[in-house]
């Protein structure tokens, strides 16, 4: 268990890995703005083994993911992308690219600490047949 709460406790921040990316559907980003009550938005999710990072898109469909604003840790992560609605629960994708359910993968390369990986676009029309 020592080994667990060592291995955990390695990762900080500051020596992570900025992820920056675009989303869009069918290659036009997202209706989905965010207002002024904190509905809407689309939310890109980063999942991976022992960290979760979120954020938003910009309304241009990009993004720039920070796990406790530095970095990401180096590794393979799922892409959940959630397009909220103007409730607190709706999503535009019907929770098909959700936490659980999502198949988009990236790596986030360890030779990319201290700096910038960018994932480049993802369609996610190609992920919702």
């Amino acid at each position: 268990a020592l080994s667990i709460v060592v291995g955990c406790e390695s990762y900080t921040p500051d020596a992570g890995v900025v992820v920056t990316g675009k989303i869009v559907q069918g290659g036009q980003p997202i209706d989905s703005p965010r207002q002024p009550n904190g509905y809407g938005g689309v939310e890109v999710i980063l999942v991976g083994a022992t960290h979760r990072a979120s954020t938003y898109c910009n309304a241009d469909g990009t993004f720039e993911a920070t796990y406790a604003g530095g970095g990401v840790a180096p590794g393979k992560y799922k892409v959940a992308v959630i397009a909220h609605g103007m409730g607190p629960t709706e999503d535009k994708l019907e929770g098909k690219l959700s936490e659980t359910t999502t198949k988009i993968e990236v790596d986030v390369p360890e030779g990319k600490v201290g700096g910038k990986h960018d994932v480049g676009t993802i369609d996610v029309a190609t992920h919702l047949k």
